[in-house]
């Protein structure tokens, strides 16, 4: 089949998204009320639009403060023993956690204490794997896994009793003028994977010491190959050059610490993140606080945005100054240093939209808000399926969530030694800001 290619990078997203917002929206009586919600349909494509103080509000959900299951591992037991969780789903009422490290896929029973199933070994026989991700797939009646290193999907039923495997050659990297470094499989929509890639562009960043990479998106038929380009976007970025070695030497002196400390991100930038859902998929570019969804053939269906961006004010920086100098813990003042150092770094004027997108079983967008500071808990602001967004709801520091049911959420944590551990955290919904 021959899908049309919706965006060709950066500079179509932003004219298409500044023709949507130009031509459609138009001021009216109720747009100062706070709980006011504006949706209009333009060319096809729905916007809805939140105010700030709707969006950025508690939404009065509450997520249980102590988990109601937790994966517990035992030494010397390898069914126990979680070494490198790369994925958590719920399959049924059972648990299922993918664990690169033991090269295995298990089934949880309810409550998490049970082991119903221990599959997969090391190997490339049928039902073996060398390198495995769980790739999230909501539309579908199976567990999919992805292999990288014997180059195939895995099937599985929803209790792992049966399995297909479905061969795959080398996915070309995609991307314009960028080497690639990591492709990742984000999900299966029907029968299209939602890929990333993300490749490094020291273009333009040199004049400040800053490399960046970028992202690119598109989506690709399981069985076929054929493709949807989607686009491309700024990623990470990261010191780098003969200026920000300078900057690294400045700040070392200034600190008297190891230069390995010195290798920090500019704050208050965020990459571009997409999820799968029933039938489509979102993705925000991480500059603003919008959201675009998109069909299983690529077509914009709908814009999901906070009416206002967050400015960054100078005392948001002064706080990210002491929080890296809290963490850098070292002898001397070197708040001095830092404040230099990020003064002469590209700080945006506002925050970005939002850090992961992840879209529960109830067709709930959950946008996480970015923060540099990993011990804080997440804060993810939630859009129902009309695409308003309904306020804020925070998940426990340092919980990487994988997955949220209706009345649950599933993901991992870490321990002071690192062990790692799946818990599973009751959602309680309550009301919404909707009429």
């Amino acid at each position: 089949m021959n899908l049309p290619s919706i965006f060709r990078g950066r500079a179509a997203y932003l004219v298409l998204t500044a023709l949507l917002a130009g031509c459609a929206h138009r001021p009216g009586p109720h747009d100062d009320d706070p709980a006011y919600f504006a949706r209009w349909d333009s060319a096809g494509v729905v916007i809805a639009e939140t105010a700030n103080e709707v969006a950025y509000g508690a939404l009065p959900w509450k997520v249980a403060a102590e988990p109601s299951f937790e994966t517990r591992p035992v030494l010397g037991d390898r069914p126990g023993l979680l070494m490198s969780t790369v994925g958590v789903s719920r399959s049924g009422e059972n648990t299922v956690i993918v664990d690169q490290g033991a090269v295995g896929v298990r089934f949880f029973g309810p409550g998490g204490e049970l082991l119903l199933r221990d599959l997969g070994r090391s190997g490339e026989l049928p039902g073996e794997f060398e390198a495995i991700n769980l790739v999230p797939a909501p539309s579908a009646d199976s567990l999919v896994l992805w292999d990288r290193m014997n180059r195939r999907f895995t099937l599985l039923a929803p209790d792992g009793s049966g399995f297909r495997l479905v061969p795959r050659a080398e996915s070309p990297a995609r991307g314009d003028g960028a080497t690639i470094r990591v492709l990742t499989h984000l999900g299966l929509i029907g029968d299209m994977l939602l890929m990333k890639s993300t490749g490094s562009d020291p273009s333009g960043f040199q004049d400040r010491g800053v490399m960046g990479t970028n992202d690119a998106f598109w989506l690709e038929n399981l069985y076929d190959g054929e493709r949807v380009e989607i686009g491309e976007f700024a990623g990470v970025q990261f010191l780098y050059s003969s200026t920000g070695a300078e900057l690294a030497q400045e700040l070392m002196e200034s600190m008297s610490i190891p230069p390995i400390e010195l290798l920090i991100t500019p704050p208050f930038r965020s990459p571009a993140s997409a999820a799968p859902a029933r039938g489509s998929f979102v993705l925000t570019e991480g500059e603003g606080p919008e959201i675009l969804r998109f069909g299983e053939d690529g077509a914009l269906l709908s814009v999901m945005r906070i009416r206002k961006p967050r400015p960054v004010t100078a005392s948001d920086v002064e706080a990210f100054v002491e929080w890296r100098a809290q963490a850098l813990d070292s002898a001397g003042d070197m708040r001095s240093g830092l404040r230099a150092m990020v003064g002469r770094l590209p700080i945006p004027e506002v925050w970005p939209g939002f850090e992961r997108l992840l879209v529960d079983t109830e067709g709930w967008t959950w946008a996480q808000l970015y923060h540099y500071d990993p011990s804080r808990s997440n804060t993810w602001v939630v859009f129902d399926p009309e695409g308003r967004a309904q306020g804020t709801v925070e998940t426990p520091p340092r919980l990487d969530v994988h997955f949220i049911g209706e009345d649950f959420i599933l993901g991992v944590v870490r321990d002071e030694l690192n062990v790692q551990f799946v818990r599973e955290y009751a959602l309680e919904r309550g009301a919404s800001a909707t009429p």
